[in-house]
C-alpha cells in the first residue's frame, strides 16, 4: 500500500477523533465515579454491609 497524501491525512485524522473519544469516555467514567457512590459486598455472610 502506498501512502499518499489522502490516506495520511485519513489515518491522522482517525488517530486524532480515536484519540478524542478516548478522553471523553475516561472524562465521563471519571465524572460518573464522583456522581454516584455504589458498594457491594460479595463476602459469604454480608459482614462488611
Amino acid at each position: 500500500m502506498q501512502v499518499t497524501k489522502k490516506t495520511h491525512l485519513q489515518a491522522s485524522l482517525q488517530n486524532s477523533i480515536f484519540t478524542i473519544l478516548l478522553f471523553i469516555v475516561v472524562g465521563l467514567i471519571a465524572w460518573l465515579s464522583n456522581q454516584y457512590e455504589i458498594k457491594f459486598d460479595w463476602t459469604l455472610n454480608n459482614r462488611h454491609s
